[in-house]
């Protein structure tokens, strides 16, 4: 899981990069009154590389999040036998493994909502809209 987190801050510092980059190109085509419509093809296909970058990092970490989700249910399940002995003690640990797994579920889940989020406000289009949309 230590791996799909590094991987995950990869994809996340490379979409941020890619973002910025298609950013500030769409701020100085509108600072000089150029909308995309008006350019031809080959003007805008190094903007269109930008895009497509950010899309697969879009994909990327929505495969990334399902991966962490994934490895998230398997140690749930791998603490089974553990967790029906704390209850059944009274053991506190129950109570940390159970806020450990929520907070997972929450980070998860708050995580494809901003790329969510992202891809609608900054790429124009739905997450379920990439090749790897959210379950």
């Amino acid at each position: 899981m230590q791996q799909s987190v590094v991987t995950l801050r990869q994809a996340i510092s490379s979409v941020h990069s890619s973002t910025t980059q298609l950013l500030s190109v769409q701020s100085q085509l509108r600072e000089q009154g150029i909308s995309t419509k008006d350019l031809d093809e080959e003007s805008t296909k190094p903007l269109l590389d930008i895009e497509n970058r950010v899309k697969a990092s879009a994909e990327l970490l929505l495969r990334l999040c399902t991966e962490l989700d994934e490895r998230r249910v398997g140690w749930w399940d791998s603490k089974s036998e553990m967790r029906k002995t704390w209850l059944e003690t009274g053991d506190s640990k129950l109570t940390e493994v159970n806020k450990i797994n929520n907070n997972a579920v929450d980070m998860i889940r708050d995580m494809r909502q901003r790329i969510g989020q992202f891809c609608r406000y900054t790429l124009s289009i739905s997450a379920e809209d990439l090749e790897y949309g959210p379950e």
